[in-house]
């Protein structure tokens, strides 16, 4: 399985940090804007397919240490998403059709999570999950507010669901509230494409699944 990520935002991304860090997919957007991208699951063959289930987890919400610049992931509605009850990431929908989910606490690289599957407390509640249901691709945006000190915010994301099998490493683990999309009557098909991608115009893969990020310029 290919996923393929079209991304586009009013800055040119930083293809020098994209890629692959420890177990973590990162994908970079310049202080203050955002970056648009669109994920589309793809076959051997680079025809779409259809997954039963995808799940993505998103982790280390948070700003500025001056705190108003906040981190926002913001996403098509999604079947459905998991939080912690205590979490610290405000979640709104909009009329847009996307869920928001931006930070509300300040926070800095030395708290950044290393492993998935083990998780403080306190990056769970900084983390989201989201769940699709027989789809073949999604869109986000992924960026920051104004008003911080400029620079790239970075943002790290697997495909899993982290929130609901990552081991808490410093106490119980918190509990976790779904929230569903509700239920309409409305059958969405994923777009079909005919465009290519050559492995070698991959910014990076993630092994297992072979995500793929392609070159812009």
């Amino acid at each position: 399985v290919l996923v393929v990520v079209n991304a586009t935002g009013p800055e040119v991304i930083d293809t020098n940090q994209n890629g692959m860090h420890g177990d973590y997919a990162l994908l970079d957007a310049k202080g203050g804007t955002f970056v648009h991208a669109k994920f589309s699951i793809l076959d051997k063959n680079r025809k779409p397919i259809i997954i039963p289930e995808l799940d993505i987890t998103f982790f280390d919400l948070d700003s500025h240490s001056a705190g108003k610049e906040a981190e926002f992931v913001k996403i098509k509605k999604p079947d459905s998403h998991f939080h912690t009850k205590g979490s610290l990431v405000d979640i709104s929908e909009g009329t847009d059709g996307y869920v928001t989910f931006k930070a509300t606490v300040a926070g800095t690289y030395t708290d950044n999570p290393t492993d998935p599957l083990l998780l403080t407390t306190t990056q769970k509640h900084k983390a989201v999950t989201v769940r699709y249901l027989n789809t073949g691709s999604f869109e986000a945006e992924l960026g920051s507010t104004t008003g911080g000190a400029g620079g790239w915010r970075g943002f790290l994301f697997v495909f899993r669901p982290s929130l609901l099998c990552a081991k808490t490493t410093d106490g119980e683990d918190p509990d976790i509230e779904e929230e569903k999309k509700a239920t309409t009557t409305t059958t969405t098909l994923p777009e079909t494409t005919t465009t290519t991608v050559e492995e070698k115009q991959c910014w990076f893969t993630i092994p297992i699944i072979n995500f793929c990020f392609p070159k812009l310029f």
